[in-house]
């Protein structure tokens, strides 16, 4: 099933892949399938970062001076 949504690279990202886990960014826009899918799977699942683009900006922000 990972293989699966990893097709879909606009959707979804894989981030890291462990024995036992796999990290993978998921496009809000399909987030509700994913659940549906995952849950119907059985598999166990956690959100490790709520909104990705937020850490982006805010890692952006830290590097670039103020301009003012």
């Amino acid at each position: 099933m990972i293989e699966f949504l990893l097709s879909d690279p606009e959707m979804y990202n894989l981030w890291r892949m462990g024995k036992n886990e796999v990290d993978i960014m998921v496009h809000p826009r399909v987030l509700e399938e994913f659940h549906k899918t995952v849950t119907k799977e059985t598999f166990d699942v956690q959100l490790l970062v709520d909104d990705v683009q937020k850490l982006i900006d805010a890692a952006r922000a830290k590097r670039s001076p103020a301009i003012g």
